[in-house]
């Protein structure tokens, strides 16, 4: 369980690294769609091609981080395709035929703008931030089992010091072992129930007395 913790910790800062690249790209994304505010996806300018080359060595690690840091199945979803699929450097209109809106002037066209672009990027940051919170549920989840987990095995421990006897002590600590692997809780449970009882001097006398009467009236058979 504490190996389980562990990698859900580092996936969450996986997340965090991949969400920061995921913002300066976004940011890019806007630049060059403010460029392009009302124009047709075909219509790009020779300015922009520089802009473009560089947003696509962005793109590029955006797409390797999505696959690593970040989830396959989830970067494969609609919310992030249209964004990163497209190759900026040779299919620009890719990308901004995804991020028009209709205009009838001054002809019936669909022209680039930020709105839609905005809108996709929202859907997106949004799948991060549900990705996010799942991790983290899973996390407190898994950390509270294991800090459980640990507080029982102190106090167990705790009492079983207390326990005079070594034959005994070290009866339930190898009890308390096979419980700790999930094999003889309830035997676990019994021998606790027993060395609290009859903790006090003389408790492994005592503790044998008492499992001979429970034997010897099990053993009986009734008339």
């Amino acid at each position: 369980m504490r190996a389980e913790v562990a990698h859900l910790k580092a996936r969450l800062e996986d997340l965090d690294a991949f969400e920061a690249e995921w913002r300066a790209y976004a940011d890019k994304l806007r630049e060059l769609a403010v460029e392009m505010t009302g124009r047709e996806p075909g219509d790009i300018p020779a300015e922009l091609r520089p802009t473009l080359n560089r947003v696509e060595e962005m793109r590029v690690r955006i797409v390797s981080l999505g696959y690593t840091k970040f989830d396959p199945t989830y970067f494969n979803r609609t919310e992030f395709a249209p964004l990163t699929r497209a190759n900026l450097r040779t299919h620009p209109r890719d990308l901004f035929d995804g991020i028009t809106e209709p205009t009838s002037f001054p002809r019936s066209v669909h022209v680039v703008t930020l709105n839609p672009l905005e809108a996709r990027l929202g859907e997106a940051h949004g799948l991060i931030a549900r990705m996010r919170e799942q991790m983290k549920d899973d996390l407190r989840a898994k950390a509270l089992r294991v800090a459980e987990h640990e507080r029982g095995t102190v106090t167990l421990r705790a009492l079983f010091a207390r326990i005079p006897g070594a034959g005994l002590r070290r009866f339930l600590s190898s009890a308390l072992l096979e419980h700790t692997k999930g094999v003889v809780g309830t035997l676990l449970f019994v021998a606790m129930a027993a060395g609290v009882h009859y903790c006090a001097p003389g408790v492994e006398q005592k503790a044998k007395a008492w499992w001979g009467r429970a034997t010897a009236d099990s053993s009986r058979v009734q008339p």
